[in-house]
């Protein structure tokens, strides 16, 4: 290349170095933005050549390079003086308690005044691990023995309860049996009544009942078919009188997407008859009630909800009359767990089957041949909160609205027929139902307190308005109480007192067809146990503490203060 044009070409270079660079400074000084065009003249062709090398062997500046410094220890061992002597010993053994005797079997009896008697034996017996077998035979009696009752007043109640039962993994079951004999009197006798010796001393007071129920219960595992409960009962007295109800209640869970439909069913057939007597023209009733109940669970917004309806379809054979109905089947409940406190609500009705047997449960002076008919409630609102405070103290207030046609009421039965010698019930000295329908408003709270291992108590307290067209349904108070506390004393002391409170009632006084209203009454009992070992314990009951004879039913006055003692062994 000629050195003119070495020269030609720094010429242009620095011309055009100079010329960007003039560029550069315009730009800063205007401060304005400008495109610029690059024209490439030459395609750059790289070759291997053009590449950096690194060089192998980088040359480092050694004597820049300080030397590392020598890095040394030593050890000072300083001699300690120990004053430890480890001394030889055998392991210590732990000593195990004796776990506490749980017994299976006891025998208990009790006598007391107006020749009172309680007894009572319990046997529970382990087949294997799955089955066991149990036995209760329970009596009480009494000679009676009442102030002021011109007929006897004795009474006796026996029953004995069979039961087996299985739990394996998936099922159990259960059978049972049970038999029950009791014997009361009618001596309920009016003061209005006016009959001669002849007639007072024909009269035999005495009636009794015999109770034989079978029956049954099993649970399954299964995602269809999830429970059932059946139950013959076998009743009868000692004037011909029968009667059989049988009950079945199967409960089947349908599947339903994420939630399930719960189907409990249930079948109440009853039959009955009463002999003719010298009172009453026998006479014989059959009801078969079949009862559907479908409904499924839902959580709303944290509210848990149970929608569903129930139906029946009831049937009387003896008069042919067949009826179908429905009711509601809701419910809600709403937990608040800051408070630990329980909102709940919902609306149910049915129809409830009356028998000859719940009669004389309920009232053991009721006369054969009483009329049957089933009970419907047709709804039942109701609403209230439960809750828990500081884990000891529990509470629970309801308040409900209830509309009832054919309210079976018990009634004071009128003198049938004076002239006839054998009456026994037939003196205004039995009673029979009632049917009336209502409307109601009830209310009802419960506190309960218990300090674990140390003593607990419990209120509660009922209150009822009726609408008065007549009136508010037979022998039903408008107001209840109830209080029960027990205190464990030491370990070998135990204590309990029980108070109930009825409110006034109504009924007929079938001598001038008028109401009579009885007053309401105090019941006190208390009670005492004393363990004299881990077998043998002595017990004490006071029942009737005030000593009152107050009026349970119309004319039919209660024993006073009664006493009884007695001892109970567990083996």
């Amino acid at each position: 290349m000629s050195l003119f044009f070495k020269n030609k070409s720094i010429v242009v270079f620095v011309f055009f170095i100079g010329f960007f660079g003039f560029s550069q400074t315009k730009k800063q000084e205007n401060d304005t933005l400008s495109t610029e065009k690059v024209v490439i003249v030459k395609t750059f062709n790289p070759t291997i050549n053009d590449a950096f090398k690194i060089h192998p062997k980088p040359n480092f500046d050694e004597g820049k390079a300080e030397p590392k410094a020598p890095f040394s220890f030593k050890i000072n061992s300083v001699p300690v003086a120990s004053t430890f002597v480890p001394e030889k010993t055998k392991p210590v053994a732990v000593k195990k308690e004796k776990p506490e005797v749980s017994y299976k079997n006891y025998a208990l009896l009790g006598i007391g005044n107006f020749g009172n008697v309680l007894a009572e034996a319990f046997s529970s017996i382990d087949i294997n691990r799955e089955s066991q077998f149990t036995a209760l035979l329970e009596h009480q009696s009494s000679q009676g023995g009442i102030k002021d009752i011109r007929l006897d007043d004795f009474y006796y109640d026996t029953g004995l309860q069979l039961t087996f039962g299985k739990q394996q993994k998936r099922s159990q079951w259960l059978i049972d049996v049970e038999l029950q004999h009791q014997l009361y009197n009618w001596y309920g006798l009016s003061d209005n009544l006016e009959i001669t010796d002849e007639q007072f001393n024909a009269i035999d007071p005495s009636h009794s009942f015999v109770d034989v129920n079978l029956g049954g219960s099993l649970q399954l595992d299964n995602e269809i078919f999830n429970a059932a409960n059946i139950r013959f009962r076998h009743f009868r007295d000692d004037f011909e009188s029968t009667e059989n109800n049988l009950k079945l209640n199967p409960k089947f869970t349908v599947p339903l997407g994420y939630n399930s439909i719960s189907i409990p069913v249930e079948v109440d057939f009853l039959s009955g008859e009463f002999a003719d007597n010298e009172i009453f023209e026998g006479s014989k009733y059959s009801y078969l009630i079949l009862g559907l109940h479908p409904s499924v669970a839902l959580t709303i917004r944290d509210i848990d909800v149970k929608l569903g309806i129930s139906g029946f379809f009831s049937n009387d054979s003896e008069n042919s009359e067949s009826k179908l109905a429905l009711y509601p089947n809701l419910t809600a409940n709403y937990n608040l767990e800051a408070y630990n406190l329980n909102v709940f609500g919902g609306a149910t009705g049915g129809l409830k089957q009356n028998t000859y047997h719940t009669a004389a449960q309920n009232n053991p002076f009721v006369a054969p041949g009483i009329a049957i008919a089933p009970t419907n409630q047709l709804f039942n609102v109701f609403g209230g909160i439960q809750g828990q405070w500081k884990q000891n103290f529990t509470y629970k207030l309801k308040g409900e609205v209830e509309f009832v046609e054919d309210y079976a009421a018990f009634i004071k039965n009128s003198v049938f027929n004076s002239s006839t010698e054998s009456l026994n019930y037939g003196f205004n000295n039995s009673f029979g139902y009632f049917y009336q329908d209502y409307k109601a408003g009830k209310i009802t709270a419960e506190v309960g307190y218990e300090q674990e291992g140390r003593y607990n108590l419990f209120l509660q307290a009922a209150f009822a308005t009726f609408n008065e067209t007549p009136r508010q349904p037979l022998n039903i108070p408008s107001f209840t109480s109830t209080i029960k506390a027990n205190y464990i004393v030491s370990s070998t002391w135990k204590v309990g007192v029980s108070l109930f409170y009825v409110g006034t009632r109504e009924d007929i006084d079938r001598f001038n067809n008028s109401f009579v209203e009885l007053d309401g009454y105090v019941d006190i009992n208390l009670r005492a146990d004393y363990k004299i070992n881990k077998q043998f314990s002595a017990f004490a009951l006071v029942n009737n503490l005030t000593g009152q004879n107050y009026e349970r039913w119309l004319d039919y006055p209660v024993q006073g203060l009664q006493v009884l003692v007695g001892a109970k062994y567990q083996f």
